[in-house]
């Protein structure tokens, strides 16, 4: 009698947390609950010191703190020097204003016109426009835009 007992508390216990609306993942299974979320993408164009666009720039996303790394994502420049990476998602709009990094780096020396020093944008640093209004702890989505000149390496 003792095991029916406890597995009938169990079950009005679980039936009460639902109908309050407690739980921990969305659909998707990755947001805690009560963490805002937004989705991003981020776009721009890499130029050399010259004003000459740059192929073949390695263009790095990222989270200063590094725990935080739901959105990490690398693309490369094309001929003109532009790049894109879409639908990432991460924490509110907070962290895209306060904790995201682009990182621009030369990985293919002096295939495109030279060497060129590795740098970066924080979220400060960088053009941020809502362009989708969202709803509950969704934000919305956003989009990035990250322009960046690059100074040649000294020899």
């Amino acid at each position: 009698m003792k095991i029916r007992l406890n597995h009938w508390y169990s079950a009005i216990l679980a039936s009460l947390i639902s109908l309050l609306g407690f739980e921990s993942c969305d659909s998707t299974g990755t947001e805690e609950y009560g963490t805002p979320i937004v989705s991003y993408q981020v776009k721009g164009n890499v130029k050399g010191d010259m004003g000459s666009d740059l192929r073949g720039i390695q263009v790095t996303i990222k989270s200063r703190n590094y725990r935080e790394t739901q959105g990490r994502d690398t693309a490369y420049t094309d001929a003109k020097g532009n790049f894109e990476m879409k639908k990432l998602k991460t924490y509110g709009e907070s962290y895209l204003k306060n904790e995201l990094v682009v990182t621009f780096e030369d990985v293919d020396g002096e295939a495109n016109g030279g060497t060129f020093e590795k740098d970066s944008l924080k979220g400060s640093e960088v053009a941020i426009v809502r362009k989708e209004k969202g709803s509950g702890w969704y934000e919305g989505h956003f989009e990035v835009t990250a322009d960046k000149k690059l100074a040649k390496k000294s020899k």
